[in-house]
């Protein structure tokens, strides 16, 4: 809304095709990540997911990410002044400053990443790893939980085996 507390409405113009997936308002409540999907012309084809950041300093949505692949929910750190967002398929998880700028950029050797979470202290980020290995024919899955150094993406450490239904942090982080 505006200063007089009169909502207004935003238009991102999206293409023809893209989808409003995610809205994830900063704990501020000063800036959204607003993350939309366009699928796949056929059942096989990776969708398009491009993630928006939107503050009170610009009045345009800035597009953060835009990557092939499946849908993965951004998250804020919990005093507002950083974001995290992945690539999911490429292994890569980013920390953006308020403005949308790259912080840090970690490259993970996994297939897949999926659920990036700032842990409430504001001291690291945990996010969920599948790998899948071939062998003579025999597939191996493996999940994990990898967590970053907040400030400076340095993996600390990871969890073999952890599941992918939704890690989460104590309250003291």
């Amino acid at each position: 809304s505006d200063c007089t507390g009169s909502p207004q409405a935003l238009s991102l113009g999206l293409p023809a095709g893209e989808q409003l997936d995610y809205a994830i308002w900063s704990p501020d409540g000063k800036a959204i990540l607003v993350v939309t999907e366009r699928p796949g012309l056929e059942p096989q084809t990776r969708s398009l997911v491009t993630t928006y950041l939107i503050n009170e300093s610009q009045k345009d949505p800035v597009v953060v990410t835009r990557v092939q692949g499946p849908l993965v929910r951004p998250d804020w750190s919990p005093d507002s002044t950083h974001a995290v967002v992945v690539s999911p398929s490429s292994g890569e998880v980013q920390a953006l400053d308020r403005a949308g700028r790259v912080v840090w950029t970690a490259s993970l050797p996994v297939t897949s990443l999926g659920n990036p979470r700032w842990s409430p202290d504001g001291q690291h980020i945990d996010v969920h790893a599948e790998v899948y290995t071939d062998s003579e024919g025999i597939t191996t899955y493996m999940s994990y939980v990898y967590v970053l150094e907040a400030e400076t993406g340095r993996t600390r450490f990871r969890v073999v085996g952890a599941s992918a239904c939704g890690q989460n942090w104590t309250a003291d982080g």
